[in-house]
């Protein structure tokens, strides 16, 4: 019996999974094609997560989250406005959104001669506003209008109405980014941690906390090796392996070619 558990001991390799190692078929560096070829992991058995890191660049506004839609009236009623703003990406605190937020709404005003400002309650962290020179503003949620994708992270998630000159947004605002990222690999498995309900069907193997700042390096190291374990029906060839690196709804986050993904698994096989 114990010679079949230190036999068992023996029959495993770490294997280190580099985004810079990726193939020329490779998407991106977040979604990448590796080569694992070993003779022995074309008998994996079983897998464990050992580590991975990679770093937190991913913006809290960027292409799925920046766009703005409301409605302004002029002074009287005579005209209105109702556009879809956008804001360019980037990683903001309140305060800048809010000065970019005004930059951006002030330019779609002009035709009906208005401005906006915005303040946050130090207490409540709510977002209020205030315009001048127009009859009122609408803001809409994502909810009745779908392309009004900045609103919950603004802290709007029921429609600003009636029309109003000044008013206090529902909840507060949502800035902190990115908080979970998800590693999926149908190679590895398929049948995990399940994404993106409203769209994409997707699964992950392994559920990755973001912890630290923007720009700083996210470390992963499971509390034990039996939170991220995935054992294999049959003998498996791991010949290569498709990484993604996903968000909670399923996208893609960005890396850009000199920010490194990796992944440490420890990998049994048996011999022949």
């Amino acid at each position: 019996m114990g010679d079949d558990i230190n036999n068992r001991e023996t029959r495993f390799k770490f294997v280190r999974i580099s985004n810079q190692d990726r193939l020329p078929q490779s998407t991106s560096p977040s979604d990448f094609v590796v080569d694992v070829t070993d003779s022995d992991l074309h008998k994996s058995t079983e897998l464990y997560v050992h580590s991975v890191s990679f770093p937190n660049v991913f913006y809290n506004v960027d292409t799925h989250n920046n766009s703005l839609i409301f409605r302004a009236e002029s002074l009287g009623g005579v005209t209105s406005v109702e556009p879809l703003i956008t804001i360019e990406p980037g990683f903001y605190t309140t305060t800048t959104l809010l000065t970019a937020l005004k930059t951006v709404m002030d330019d779609a005003l002009i035709p009906v001669a208005g401005t906006i400002d915005f303040t946050q309650d130090a207490i409540t962290n709510k977002i209020s506003f205030q315009t001048t020179s127009l009859d009122g503003i609408t803001f809409f949620s994502v909810d009745s209008k779908e392309l009004s994708t900045l609103s919950p992270f603004l802290g709007i998630n029921e429609d600003i109405i009636p029309i109003v000159t000044s008013g206090t947004f529902d909840a507060m605002p949502s800035l902190q980014g990115e908080t979970m990222a998800y590693i999926h690999s149908k190679d590895i498995s398929a049948s995990k941690t399940r994404l993106s309900e409203k769209s994409l069907s997707v699964s992950s193997c392994i559920s990755i906390p973001i912890d630290v700042p923007f720009l700083a390096t996210q470390s992963y190291l499971p509390a034990q090796m039996e939170t991220n374990k995935i054992i294999f029906n049959t003998q498996t060839d791991l010949a290569t392996l498709n990484i993604r690196l996903r968000a909670q709804d399923g996208r893609i986050l960005p890396l850009s070619p000199n920010e490194k993904l990796i992944i440490v698994l420890k990998m049994y096989y048996d011999y022949d």
